[in-house]
């Protein structure tokens, strides 16, 4: 693998109705030192998928997140929240992203919506943490 390659983890759990939800951690850039500091610097993403048994992403929620860490200690500097709802019933109704120490969090709420009545809602969180070493979890 190439230095800029994306290095991806994937998590997938079955919910009691038959769907899914699969969690994709990317690591978007190698670790980078600044030549001004101790600190370096690695940025990434983490993707909660809500799946229909089928297979069909029903709707996701992705945080991204840089981050710096020296060893002693991991700090989050920025995060961005994504969320998209591709199947036709559903929508996101609203999504934010907060930083926190060491954490990026992206929450969604996502409806489902059969003619005018709102027969589904879930609301989703995903935090992508980095450890004092550089390790996106």
């Amino acid at each position: 693998a190439s230095d800029n390659s994306t290095v991806t983890t994937t998590q997938i759990e079955s919910l009691p109705n038959g769907d899914i939800i699969e969690t994709i951690i990317e690591l978007d850039t190698p670790s980078q030192i600044s030549i001004f500091s101790t600190s370096k610097t690695t940025s990434g993403s983490k993707t909660t998928r809500y799946k229909s048994s089928s297979g069909t992403v029903l709707w996701s929620v992705k945080v991204y997140g840089t981050f710096t860490f020296n060893g002693p200690s991991a700090k989050c500097t920025s995060s961005k929240v994504t969320a998209t709802a591709p199947a036709k019933s559903w929508y996101i109704s609203s999504s934010s992203a907060v930083k926190s120490k060491n954490s990026a969090t992206a929450k969604a709420t996502a409806k489902k919506k059969i003619g005018t009545a709102t027969t589904e809602t879930i609301t989703r969180s995903v935090t992508l943490t980095c450890s004092k070493s550089g390790k996106l979890s």
